[in-house]
């Protein structure tokens, strides 16, 4: 079998009690992507979603796009390192 990632990807998100979904998350490393121009789900709703896992010291990257719609997967897909970063986590590190 290839080798499956053991991280997680957060391109956006619905509204949620931060420092829950944060702890529930716990030490999976996380990569948020948002377009600062998202109508539909606002920008700082990933914003205090990274601040909230960074209180708990999660590996926490966090891109916002500018200009960037309600469809920042076509950017977060795009980023040369998407695929290494995922890859590059064990749940076993």
């Amino acid at each position: 079998l290839p080798k499956l990632p053991e991280a997680v990807s957060k391109i956006m998100q619905e509204k949620d009690s931060y420092t829950a979904m944060a702890k529930l998350i716990g030490k999976t490393p996380v990569w948020l992507f948002h377009g600062d121009m998202d109508d539909v789900v606002v920008v700082n709703e990933s914003q205090k979603m990274a601040e909230a896992l960074k209180t708990i010291d999660t590996e926490i990257k966090y891109t916002e796009y500018s200009g960037v719609g309600h469809n920042s997967w076509e950017q977060a897909y795009a980023e040369s390192d998407f695929v290494t970063w995922l890859l590059s986590h064990s749940l076993s590190k």
